[in-house]
């Protein structure tokens, strides 16, 4: 059952990875899909261009990263959607014209049906250009989906930042990360969780016990602003123990760390669960380190070697006279 839980998390960690690398792959990276250029049918492009020639015909173009170049004699039966990229139409265009990051150009012997869309760059149109409809700007409006690219925002800013602190963190202190995991191993789990919840409920009381006396602002600021820091370090904790739970030895550090890490990551994106399961992360990853802590400094005591005598070694009994 184990194997088959491990090789389950490994697989979903691979495939947000996978998904993690596209989206945030360079641009010369991106693949480009050209469909039907050269006969009645839509053409889409992803980082890329198109150039549309005399005699040539597409029902509608949708490109992402990439110049448009309708040639005088070419036909666009349909819409032209442009982000990201120059539109130069000298043929023909029944339908609208859409640019998001780009500005289109309609020559003499240009010819767009339905007026042009813009958000930026005003589209320039060349004396004796046929534009039907109306040239008019676009405010892009998010509306419902505005909470979901903030949470979206947040979930990455949330994982980018953990990735990066977890691997420093691993970096700096790789014994004490095996010496945690041992504890953990060892039978430490439920400690941790009962100094844990302790810790995770007891330092907010404590700052605003001391927020209200006098004397102990200063300790209470202290402690609201060690917060973050240590619940970013109990999560990546968290993350470390359970990645290396799903990939042991001989695999290195970092790899059993990005199973953990991929593992919480893919958690966070199911609503309240994810909020959820970050706060056991932490609770718990601050458990297992002060635990850790606690059992280093007992064992580094140990019992003290009986001293001995003063006065050296027992001298022999001088003979009997």
């Amino acid at each position: 059952m184990r194997k088959l839980r491990s090789r389950g998390a490994t697989a979903a960690l691979l495939a947000a990875l996978t998904t993690l690398a596209l989206a945030t792959g360079p641009a010369h990276a991106a693949t480009e899909v050209d469909v039907s250029i050269g006969s009645p049918g839509d053409v889409l492009v992803v980082k890329g261009a198109v150039h549309l020639r005399s005699g040539e015909r597409a029902d509608t173009i949708a490109i992402v990263d990439g110049p448009v170049t309708v040639a005088r004699g070419a036909t666009v039966t349909g819409d032209l959607f442009s982000v990201d990229g120059d539109v130069r139409i000298d043929g023909t265009v029944r339908g609208r014209v859409v640019t998001i990051g780009g500005r289109a150009r309609v020559g003499g012997t240009g010819v767009v049906g339905d007026g042009i869309r813009y958000v930026e760059s005003r589209p320039v149109v060349a004396p004796g250009a046929n534009v039907g409809g109306t040239i008019e700007r676009l405010e892009l409006d998010f509306g419902g989906a505005a909470p979901f690219v903030s949470w979206l925002a947040w979930w990455l800013a949330v994982g980018v930042s953990t990735l990066v602190f977890g691997l420093l963190a691993l970096w700096l202190a790789p014994r004490a990360a095996d010496a945690t995991f041992t504890r953990m191993r060892d039978g430490g789990w439920g400690p941790a969780i009962g100094i844990g919840f302790v810790v995770f409920i007891g330092l907010p009381v404590l700052a605003f016990i001391a927020l209200v006396t006098l004397v102990g602002i200063p300790l209470g600021i202290g402690l609201l602003l060690a917060l973050l820091p240590l619940g970013a370090l109990g999560y990546v904790t968290c993350a470390w123990v359970l990645g290396r739970a799903l990939v042991g030895p001989p695999r290195g550090r970092a790899v059993a760390f990005l199973a953990g890490w991929g593992v919480l990551r893919l958690v966070a994106l199911v609503p309240v669960l994810g909020v959820l399961v970050f706060l056991v992360a932490v609770m718990f990853g601050l458990g297992a380190l002060t635990w850790a802590i606690w059992q280093a400094r007992g064992e580094g005591a140990g019992p003290s070697a009986p001293l001995a005598p003063a006065g050296g070694p027992e001298a022999p009994t001088a003979p009997t006279i």
